[in-house]
């Protein structure tokens, strides 16, 4: 359940979905189990939820490494932007309030 701002500096909480930012984290894959017929069988991607005041939104984006690790980098200017293979674009729904 989603309680405060993922920025560990701010002490907003979490009321509405309206104020802020939310974000639906598809997190890699574990591992892949064999099924009982000997082909491979996937698991589902787990999915963890993340949100951002209005504030830390302005000043923040969040960020998946290879390895799944969710972190908050400084906002940057659109022309000094990473490029977008920082995030793939399945790995995160931002949803705007």
């Amino acid at each position: 359940m989603l309680s405060k701002c993922l920025n560990p500096d701010c002490p907003t909480t979490f009321r509405y979905l309206k104020e802020g930012r939310l974000f639906r984290v598809e997190l890699p894959f574990y591992r892949l189990r064999p099924a009982p017929t000997g082909a491979t069988q996937r698991r589902n991607r787990p999915v963890e939820h993340f949100w951002l005041c209005k504030e830390c939104a302005r000043s923040f984006v969040l960020t998946v490494d290879a390895e799944g690790a969710v972190r908050l980098l400084p906002h940057k200017p659109m022309a000094a932007a990473p490029p977008a293979a920082t995030m793939p674009a399945e790995a995160v729904e931002a949803h705007v309030g």
